[in-house]
């Protein structure tokens, strides 16, 4: 696609324009002394260099206004500090002292104050310049066999349970308060490097203060070394996260205390809930993580500000490599439209290194801002949630088999247009206990096997209330998971774990919910589903003629006792020959089920008996796709998936939000340039339409934001929404 020419006189309006908005929003938020995360923005972070101390501020602060942010996160100190700090184990940017002033984050400040842009402060506490480290060893992370973790330029990591972090920080984060009065901070990095920026493992921390506080917190067991102690890695994980959280809490209290106005982006606990949407050369891309991880946070925590900050590069070892530009805009439209709030983030200033994703980038960041009372308050209302694995609560291999299976599912969910949130695993029980759960009528568990026992209590006593749970492929059974883990070493640098495989393929569901009384056999061997296959139900296989479609059995595959007064859906075609040609026939429909669903309090289960999202995933063939959507329109149709049906092109994703004013707000976001590791260059969208079911129709008015359209509700409910090039935002108001 042609980028879209503007006229300089055009520009210059536009960005006056903006400058009185920009004002206009950071005046008002300031004098209520309100949260102003808590309200729609957009930022833009200058990730400074050391070279980078020559900025010219106000040419920055310009390029950000017409770039469409309100917000500006640049570098303050930690590693390198860009003011003249008075602590001797802070080291100074000696590049400042070439700036008439000598001070560079008062010049930031001052150019940001100008424009009515709020600033922000990145500080990276990880590492420390050779000559504090030696200075204050106890601050070091420690390997297990007793080496320092070092990096470019001299730089040493050090450990969050040492005085550095514990102390020192705060230290420098009060000078800092003292003298800028900034509007937000970031912390980069805070956490217990095993890995180095060569993605090389190091192991656990056995500094002194590690062994310390792990000894009081274990009751005197041995540090582990790294993954491969099994779950003794896994306790020290929990004790880790919980030193870092403490500190976050920490850290957040001293910024409320000194700047109450000023919020936190870092970690679950803070203000702003963070995450860094990118790319990598040597991981393979899901096109969906940024709206999946935004939808994660969001459904968990509708109250807590998301912020997506989009590298504009390749990777990070490759930080002067441009991202794709279509790509690059996906991280944006996929951000604001699960309600999270966009950043585009650069490495140095503005016009030093051809960013190729700036001019789309700032078109949707520029959009946010133009319709931002519309993004206030913007909340997920999907009915249907798909959960999302927790690598730590299964073995290698079956999480890598479940997260096939999400991503299969996750695709078709998508490409059928049943509007989702991502709900992550690890949140089910905060969900249940902040009353989340109950705005879904239909949670969908992607061939997890067996999940945590208060997971399953949960999702049970979901269903009694009258909620559908959708479960393929393997499932927990009785037994299951107990025993002593198993240790050992997989992987470069033994950066994998392993896990005892359990081989029980017999006994009662670990989830009462589901539809079956036992699990008689669970077959996981490839070759041994060979020439199996499910079709709907038919009575002429045994003449050699079928009715399609004909699925094949890949993976594994469950049988079952089922309940009594189960339902099934679809059958076995059992094994034939399938060599040679001449030999090629003699499939036979038996009596084993492709899916039952049976009743279960006021609600009901349903059980795929084999893994169809992985199915779709791994093959593309669209008849797996087509037997989930026989299923779903069976057992959690109509008013469960909500008000909607959608007339649409399968290269569109839709995600449903209501704001503040009760609007109902679909984004329709372009995907047609997804390609093998990126998205390329997209095809227009033709024209489609939004189908308002029966009990939704009276009174309702619709409009676009894109194009600007006032749209028509038909009779029969119909909204006809026109073709559309990267997105359209329907705003649709009387539901």
């Amino acid at each position: 696609m042609h980028p879209v020419i503007r006229p300089a006189w055009a520009a210059l309006l536009g960005g006056l324009f903006l400058a009185l908005q920009c004002v206009d929003a950071f005046s008002t938020t300031n004098s209520t002394g309100s949260d102003w995360w808590r309200e729609p923005f957009g930022m833009f972070q200058t990730n400074l260099r050391e070279i980078d101390a020559d900025m010219d501020v106000d040419q920055v602060a310009d390029f950000i206004q017409q770039h469409g942010a309100t917000a500006w996160l640049t570098s303050v100190g930690g590693i390198l500090a860009n003011y003249p700090t008075e602590l001797d184990f802070q080291i100074v940017n000696p590049l400042i002292n070439d700036r008439p002033s000598g001070d560079l984050i008062q010049d930031t400040l001052d150019a940001a104050r100008a424009r009515g842009i709020r600033l922000l402060g990145r500080m990276d506490f990880s590492k420390v310049q050779r000559a504090v480290a030696e200075a204050h060893p106890e601050w070091l992370y420690v390997s297990p066999n007793n080496t320092w973790q070092t990096h470019t330029n001299d730089l040493v990591s050090v450990c969050p349970s040492g005085d550095w972090y514990q102390e020192r920080i705060f230290d420098i984060m009060g000078e800092v308060m003292s003298r800028y009065d900034l509007d937000g901070f970031f912390i980069n990095w805070a956490g217990y490097n095993e890995n180095d920026y060569y993605r090389v493992y190091h192991g656990v921390c056995h500094c002194e203060s590690c062994r310390r506080r792990w000894a009081d917190y274990s009751g005197g067991k041995d540090l582990p070394d790294g993954p491969w102690n099994g779950t003794l890695y896994d306790e020290w994980k929990v004790f880790s996260n919980g030193v870092i959280d403490q500190w976050t809490a920490r850290v957040r209290d001293a910024i409320a205390d000194r700047l109450p106005r000023a919020g936190l982006i870092l970690g679950e606990s803070a203000d702003i809930m963070f995450y860094e949407a990118n790319n990598a050369v040597d991981r393979d891309i899901w096109h969906h993580a940024t709206s999946e991880t935004a939808s994660k946070f969001i459904s968990f925590r509708p109250d807590v500000p998301v912020l997506v900050n989009s590298a504009s590069f390749l990777d990070h070892a490759y930080r002067i490599t441009s991202e794709e530009p279509e790509h690059y805009a996906q991280f944006h439209l996929q951000a604001i439209s699960r309600g999270a709030n966009p950043s585009t983030y650069i490495l140095g200033v503005p016009g030093r290194i051809p960013w190729d994703g700036m001019e789309l980038a700032g078109d949707v960041m520029r959009f946010h801002n133009r319709h931002r009372d519309t993004y206030v308050g913007l909340r997920p209302v999907a009915k249907t949630a798909l959960i999302l694995p927790e690598s730590r609560q299964m073995e290698d291999a079956q999480y890598d088999e479940s997260m096939s299976e999400f991503k299969g599912l996750y695709k078709a969910l998508q490409e059928l247009h049943v509007p989702f949130d991502v709900l992550a695993q690890r949140y089910i029980l905060g969900t249940a206990e902040n009353g989340g759960l109950r705005r879904y009528e239909t949670i969908i568990v992607p061939n997890m096997g067996r999940i945590a026992d208060q997971d399953a209590r949960i999702l049970d006593q979901w269903v009694e209330g009258g909620g559908t749970l959708v479960v393929t492929g393997a499932i927990g059974v009785e037994g299951e998971g107990e025993g002593e883990g198993e240790n050992g070493s997989d992987g470069e640098n033994g950066d994998k774990r392993r896990k005892r495989r359990n081989s029980n393929t017999r006994g009662k569901p670990q989830l009462r919910s589901l539809p079956v009384a036992s699990q008689t056999n669970f077959t996981t061997e490839f070759q041994d589903l060979w020439s199996l296959y499910m079709a709907p139900e038919q009575n002429e296989t045994e003449n050699h003629r079928y009715q399609g479609p004909i699925i094949p059995l890949l993976h594994t595959y469950g049988q079952y006792e089922w309940k009594a007064g189960a339902q099934g859906l679809w059958k076995k075609l059992d094994f034939a020959p399938f060599a040679p040609p001449e030999y090629i026939y003699g499939n036979v429909q038996v009596d084993e089920r492709a899916a039952g669903f049976a009743p279960f309090g006021d609600g009901s289960a349903v059980l795929f008996t084999f893994p169809v999202g992985r199915g779709y995933r791994e093959t593309g063939l669209s008849c797996f796709r087509a037997f989930f959507r026989v299923v779903l329109d069976e057992v959690a149709g109509g008013e469960k998936r909500g008000p909607f049906t959608f007339d649409l092109s399968s290269q569109v994703e839709v995600t449903v939000n209501r704001n503040r004013e009760g609007q109902t707000v679909v984004h329709l976001i372009n995907l047609s340039g997804i390609r093998y590791q990126n998205f390329g260059e997209r095809l227009p969208i033709p024209g489609s339409s939004i189908r308002l079911s029966e009990t939704a129709r009276g009174g309702v008015k619709a409009r676009t934001l894109v194009t600007g359209l006032e749209l028509a509700v038909e009779e029969d409910g119909t909204i006809r929404v026109p073709g559309f090039e990267l997105f359209e935002v329907v705003v649709i108001e009387g539901l």
